[in-house]
């Protein structure tokens, strides 16, 4: 992605964020029963990963930006667009489905 670019995407499915008495069943707007990381458990995120800054031991954090079933995200900086469903990442091993992620460049994006 190049900084400046205007995204609309889409997540749709449904997968298993936490298994137990019943299993907890979400789509890409999360459950808000539940947070991790700020966000409601399996929400459908994305981030910008951009390179590191040369010559230095600082990193440069990603900004997650919260997508859901539909989002326009605006790009700030250059970089490869990443998704994920949240889930705290000690609790990933009882996760199962799908979610299929559309991205589509808005017109007038550079």
């Amino acid at each position: 992605m190049k900084a400046g670019d205007r995204l609309k995407v889409k997540g749709v499915g449904r997968f298993v964020v936490a298994k137990g008495a019943s299993d907890w069943i979400s789509e890409p707007q999360g459950i808000t029963l539940r947070y991790a990381n700020g966000f409601p458990l399996g929400m459908l995120l994305a981030c910008v990963a951009t390179a590191p800054p040369q010559k230095t031991l600082q990193t440069n954090p990603w900004r997650v930006l919260p997508v859901g079933e539909e989002s326009i995200l605006e790009i700030a900086e250059d970089g490869q667009l990443m998704f994920k469903l949240n889930d705290k990442s000690s609790m990933l091993s009882d996760n199962s489905g799908e979610c299929k992620v559309t991205v589509e460049r808005i017109a007038g994006s550079p």
